[in-house]
């Protein structure tokens, strides 16, 4: 398959937030494991990028004490020569790791931050809740002058979750140029 069939497959799932009425974007937001996972796995990742250093080291400490002290020679040239190789690759894999550390650590962060801003779901059922009110009681088009008109908690919520909209599509494109 193309990698231009690919993208536009890609594209055909990613999801548009702004399409979803507000009670689904903020439940979505509140529902789950939160950044819980995402923290773990970086504890994760971050455990197995020592373990890589400490190995390497361990290794490198255990060449240069052969090669300089107890075994000389051609054959010790070429043990240490492919230990290099090996111990380089370790070096590089905990590198990496500890670079997969800090993404998920990253995305975990711009959840926590999407998730503090995101309007509250029993936030937008109350305003929902008073919208429906005042529709209903709103017989005659014409609502009493203390009570709020239907348009302003619609207003109310509106900046709330245009607001929603924007932190998820932010939180997306955070995390995917992260893992990229």
């Amino acid at each position: 398959m193309s990698s231009s069939k690919i993208l536009r497959r890609k594209a055909m799932f990613a999801m548009d937030f702004g399409a979803l009425p507000p009670e689904i974007n903020s439940g979505r937001m509140y529902a789950g494991p939160g950044s819980g996972p995402m923290l773990a796995a970086a504890a994760a990742w971050d455990g197995l990028a020592t373990a890589l250093h400490t190995t390497a080291a361990s290794y490198q400490a255990v060449v240069s004490e052969l090669t300089t002290a107890s075994w000389r020679g051609p054959a010790s040239v070429s043990m240490a020569a492919a230990a290099a190789t090996y111990i380089s690759w370790l070096t590089s894999t905990a590198s990496q790791a500890e670079e997969a550390a800090t993404q998920a650590r990253a995305a975990a962060a711009a959840y926590e931050a999407a998730h503090a801003m995101t309007v509250p779901p029993p936030v937008i059922a109350a305003n929902r809740s008073l919208l429906m009110l005042l529709v209903a009681t709103n017989v005659l088009g014409k609502t009493h002058r203390r009570s709020l008109p239907p348009s302003s908690t619609t207003a109310r919520c509106g900046p709330g979750c245009r607001r929603d909209v924007r932190l998820r599509r932010r939180l997306r494109r955070r995390i995917a140029g992260d893992t990229v």
